[in-house]
């Protein structure tokens, strides 16, 4: 479930104004919590602040690259040395990428089978305005 920006704006905005409403759907009743919320709308949009996390990541991809190579040159002096960087540093980095997808998926199938979903088109589904569409 993807919501656009303008359908997450109208879900904060309803569970904001009906905080308090005893009828309205609340986290708790969901075994959820707010937070969930936010972890859940944020993995669901993944275009959202894309190019910093591509920039984190690529940052620390290329600190993973160029370290194995300069202590590797640091102790060892022929040319071998920077193929066994090299070598190094891509394996590390191939190391990364694939524990920040795991643990991305991992998060996403975590929330997925907490109550977030269900939050979510409950709240939906209460919205007056919708209702009359």
């Amino acid at each position: 479930m993807t919501l656009t920006q303008k359908e997450e704006k109208r879900l904060r905005q309803l569970i904001a104004r009906n905080r308090t409403n005893p009828s309205f759907p609340h986290p708790e009743d969901f075994d959820t919590s707010e937070e969930d919320m936010d972890d859940y709308l944020y993995l669901m949009n993944p275009h959202r602040d894309q190019m910093a996390e591509q920039r984190k990541h690529l940052t620390i991809m290329g600190m993973l690259m160029v370290i194995p190579i300069g202590l590797m040159s640091l102790f060892l002096k022929y040319e071998l040395a920077l193929l066994s960087g090299v070598a190094i540093g891509l394996l590390l980095c191939v190391g990364y990428h694939f524990m920040v997808k795991n643990m991305a998926r991992r998060k996403a199938t975590a929330l997925e089978d907490s109550g977030v979903r269900a939050y979510i088109e409950a709240v939906l589904a209460a919205d007056p305005e919708r209702q009359t569409e």
